[in-house]
């Protein structure tokens, strides 16, 4: 009695799911940055091209243009894929050791590549933590930390520091009662 064996391809492993529209965010964020190295800036002598030229660079204190949204976006967008990357590290076994050396190794390289940027072409270095990448890495850092606390104490420690950030004692009042009860 001959039986039919049919080939079964051996199970590939799944790709990595990938958030699409982070992938598409990230994308823009990361061309907009490219594009001021393009030179969209000096669309600035054509008068009708005015207008685009203008939103590829700082604002005055008493305004906004696009430019001055790219950094507070790349932020955003860091603290959207924190919790997928590290849900993803869990389930393949890391430990919250592992975990914070890693982020900690990422900051460091963030930390490193900022002052490589900030001193490329000086005759000497200087070692700031005041640009993009370095607050960046910071904030990475105090973002998994946050995010190892329960939802609720995140929530109460958000309405505690935004009391304390009121520019009042009656307003800092009223958001800690409400935050109370």
């Amino acid at each position: 009695m001959e039986q039919d064996v049919r080939a079964v391809p051996a199970a590939q492993p799944r790709a990595a799911e990938r958030l699409l529209s982070l992938d598409a965010y990230r994308g823009l964020i990361l061309f907009v940055l490219v594009s001021n190295g393009l030179g969209i800036p000096a669309l600035a002598a054509y008068p009708h091209w005015r207008w685009l030229a203008d939103q590829f660079e700082h604002a005055a204190w008493t305004g906004i243009t696009f430019w001055d949204l790219v950094q507070p976006g790349f932020t955003f967008m860091v603290g959207v894929a924190m919790p997928f990357a590290l849900a993803r590290r869990k389930a393949e076994g890391a430990s919250f050791g592992d975990l914070f050396r890693h982020v900690c190794w990422r900051a460091l390289i963030l930390i490193a590549l900022s002052n490589l940027f900030s001193n490329f072409g000086e005759d000497h270095l200087q070692f700031q933590l005041i640009n993009v990448l370095s607050q960046i890495a910071f904030g990475y850092v105090i973002c998994f930390l946050i995010l190892q606390v329960p939802l609720r104490w995140q929530i109460a420690m958000g309405a505690f520091a935004s009391a304390m950030a009121a520019p009042n004692r009656s307003a800092r009042s009223s958001i800690l009662a409400a935050l109370w009860w």
